[in-house]
């Protein structure tokens, strides 16, 4: 019987490492809109001041996201992960 090879046994943890990585992020994402509230209290600013944070959370994705891709182009990791993901 031909199982596909994503449920080997070996894979188990990468795809356990993948998952709380995307778990991890999650609650990093939600903790920026926690402690936007607590922010506003404690250093007494203004509701438009404070949504200053979220810009820069989510404004970090859009300068670095770029940057990052051509990086990543560059050092032609596509075709690397390919090959480490089909390699013996």
């Amino acid at each position: 019987m031909n199982t596909p090879k994503f449920t080997d046994k070996k894979y188990y943890i990468i795809l356990s490492f993948v998952t709380s990585l995307f778990f991890f992020w999650a609650i990093a994402l939600t903790m920026g809109d926690v402690l936007n509230k607590h922010f506003q209290n404690v250093l007494h600013i203004s509701k438009s001041k404070s949504r200053l944070v979220q810009l820069s959370i989510f404004g970090a994705y859009a300068l670095m996201g770029i940057p990052a891709g051509l990086f990543m182009h560059s050092r032609d990791y596509h075709n690397f992960q390919l090959y480490k993901s089909t390699g013996p």
